[in-house]
């Protein structure tokens, strides 16, 4: 009868319909952070947060693949040593195109005897933009990536004047100078 329920609850939690487990009189937890998107590149991150029990010598994250987004890597194994937690585990996520997405995570949890399984359910939403709807942090990003790119214009202009005027003034009197008085 325990291998079955063993058997139910990884099979169930394989589906996405158990999000805890009660292991060994502890609950195995999960939870997940957003970070901003960055708006230059799209992209942003997801970090799982796992509390594993002090049985648990190893961890799978496995994500559900989507034609929405791309995720970098998606699986991961962790190897526990029973005194860390919580266990972080980062993930980069590119969207592609516009929609609405239920992004599933599976978390496998090994012990030496059984296995605990948890899922993680991130509801995603991209705008025609390619963004999310915008984070606290967004607009903070937005504002330093125009002024990034004001700057290196500034720089970009002084530059080419310095180089003109070095040329000009410079490089072109010196060597009209070094070729007149040459004997031809």
């Amino acid at each position: 009868m325990r291998r079955f329920i063993l058997f139910l609850a990884v099979f169930l939690g394989g589906i996405g319909l158990i999000t805890g487990v009660l292991a060994a009189e502890q609950t195995i937890k999960s939870e997940y952070q957003l970070t901003p998107q960055y708006p230059w590149t799209k992209n942003f991150k997801v970090k799982l947060l796992l509390y594993p029990t002090a049985d648990v010598q190893r961890i799978e994250v496995r994500w559900s693949r989507s034609d929405i987004l791309s995720i970098t890597p998606t699986t991961k194994v962790l190897k526990t040593n029973g005194t860390k937690s919580p266990y972080v585990v980062s993930f980069k996520i590119t969207p592609r195109r516009k929609g609405q997405i239920l992004l599933h995570a599976s978390i496998v949890y090994y012990s030496g005897v059984s296995t605990y399984v948890d899922s993680i359910d991130i509801p995603l939403e991209f705008n025609d933009y390619l963004r999310l709807p915008p984070g606290p942090n967004y607009t903070t990003y937005l504002v330093i990536f125009y002024v990034g790119i004001f700057v290196l214009s500034l720089l970009l202009v002084f530059g080419l004047y310095k180089l003109v005027n070095f040329v000009i003034y410079e490089y072109l009197p010196k060597w009209f100078a070094s070729k007149t008085n040459q004997p031809i």
